[in-house]
């Protein structure tokens, strides 16, 4: 309805890491773009962290929290749009997080510089900061600004305004679209996120989507994420390793689609459970799809839950009865794997291979598998 076809694009407060929803609300618009408040809730419930009381422990992890929620939205942000779309920092913390009279802590220069150095290496193109003054509004009342309520500079102001002048005398590289792509993607699918809310699995997913990211974002390895409803879009070759976190549920065709890609020459590195209930919620016989067992070269053994090694529990509901859960594990690296381990959480299942070889065990039971599929692998 615009006579100057201005381009029109809305913000969300954040990604819903681990759903594909994002991918649906970037073709509503022309592009996407979202809130970035570093300092708000950069831990997550489940979240491994030290205690307030171990001081500069506590302070480095939090600092480093605050970076990797920037990295990890971004990350997603921008994998989620079209092609060539712009990236869009919507709303930037440019001061103190304020509810209430809970008033947080002031960002510092080095702060303001952190995180949108972080959002920039994250592929934003365009990034406004909320506000310049202090927010007067009830709820939110002198917090979020780059100024204070009084004054005409702070420290975090004048690095805001360092920052953009640097940035923008690179406009070709920082202001336009030209991430080049990562080495390695995460598969979501917004079928599965569903179904897991409708499993009251509420957090498994987007955690280990989390956690994946996590990893590779503290070896330096930069990732897209990609959506399962939107691989068309994307050349799969280009990626030497595709990981598929918690997928308990799957398309028939979806893992087609990954053996091919696998037979190509990809690595397509799945957690346990794939395909262990159909797009419609249905059960798989023999507890994984058949194009799965096919993939992986696999039959289903046994599924447990594993106990968590600290209490309370912060991600196993309670046992209805004793002997429910099996103890605190960590799995034993073979073959390929052989000298490496990972511990056992949440849930554990084993196989009895048909084609492939073990990398982790878990006892005697093959926990971990591998097989050669054309020029590439597929590792369950």
């Amino acid at each position: 309805a615009d006579p100057l076809h201005r381009p029109v694009f809305a913000h969300k407060a954040a990604p819903t890491i681990g759903a594909g929803q994002d991918w649906t609300y970037a073709r509503c618009q022309d592009f996407l773009g979202s809130s970035c408040y570093p300092a708000w809730s950069p831990f997550q419930p489940w979240d491994d962290r030290p205690t307030p009381v171990d001081e500069a422990a506590y302070h480095h992890a939090s600092l480093l929290a605050e970076m990797y929620s920037v990295a990890l939205q971004y990350d997603y942000l921008r994998s989620c749009q079209a092609p060539g779309k712009p990236v869009w920092a919507a709303e930037f913390q440019g001061g103190p997080v304020s509810t209430g009279l809970h008033k947080g802590r002031v960002p510092s220069a080095e702060d303001l510089r952190r995180w949108v150095l972080t959002a920039v290496g994250s592929g934003v193109t365009a990034l406004s900061f909320w506000v310049t003054r202090a927010e007067i509004m009830a709820g939110e009342t002198n917090g979020f600004s780059l100024l204070d309520s009084t004054g005409d500079t702070t420290s975090r102001f004048e690095e805001a305004s360092r920052l953009g002048q640097l940035l923008n005398t690179h406009p070709d590289l920082f202001g336009q679209p030209t991430w080049p792509g990562a080495p390695v993607a995460l598969l979501v699918d917004e079928w599965n996120w569903q179904l897991e809310r409708l499993l009251d699995l509420p957090g498994q997913l987007p955690y280990s989507v989390r956690g994946w990211h996590r990893l590779l974002w503290e070896a330096g390895i930069p990732v897209d994420f990609l959506e399962a409803r939107h691989l068309q879009e994307t050349d799969l070759s280009r990626y030497p390793a595709l990981v598929w976190p918690f997928p308990l549920s799957a398309s028939e065709d979806l893992i087609q689609t990954l053996s091919a890609y696998v037979a190509a020459g990809g690595n397509l590195i799945s957690e346990a459970c794939p395909g262990r209930l159909s797009r419609q919620a249905f059960a798989s016989r023999g507890e994984l799809s058949p194009a799965a067992r096919e993939l992986f070269g696999v039959e289903h053994a046994g599924l447990v839950m594993v106990s968590e090694p600290e209490r309370p529990h912060r991600w196993l509901p309670r046992e209805r009865t004793w002997g429910e859960f099996a103890p605190p594990a960590f799995l034993r690296g073979t073959g390929l794997l052989d000298g490496q381990q990972a511990r056992a959480d949440f849930y554990l299942e084993t196989f009895t291979c048909r084609g492939c070889e073990p990398c982790l065990l878990a006892g005697d039971a093959v926990a971990g598998t591998v097989r050669q599929v054309g020029s590439g692998r597929a590792w369950l």
